[in-house]
């Protein structure tokens, strides 16, 4: 006797596609919260959460974000505040980094004296 095969279930379609959500990425928000702040010195955790009126238990997603936008080097934790790293290009744009300056001029070269330059 052959044992009969074993009938093979596929997934649903909509347990593969990926979930939908009703609002932006956390990292677009935090970005656009900051840019939308302008504070001198960074914004704080509490500042960003209340500009975007998002509930509390949002708290923890926010920090996780926060803290991949850090390690990303997209933001700069500055006394518990968070504000845009400086990039090069906006360095280059606004001129406050002066090109390095090379040497005045080549070293001298070295003297080697041989046998033949004195007189016998």
């Amino acid at each position: 006797m052959v044992p009969a095969p074993a009938a093979v279930v596929e997934p649903p379609v909509a347990a593969m596609m990926p979930p939908v959500f009703d609002h932006p990425l956390y990292s677009n928000m935090i970005i656009e919260a900051i840019g939308a702040l302008k504070e001198r010195n960074g914004s704080s955790k509490r500042v960003i959460l209340a500009h975007k009126r998002l509930p509390s238990n949002h708290d923890e997603l926010l920090t996780q974000h926060l803290k991949l936008l850090k390690s990303s080097g997209q933001l700069v934790m500055v006394r518990k505040s968070y504000k845009f790293a400086p990039s090069a290009t906006s360095n280059v744009l606004d001129g406050s980094s002066a090109p390095k300056r090379g040497r005045r001029r080549p070293p001298k070269a070295k003297l080697t004296i041989s046998a033949t330059n004195f007189g016998s």
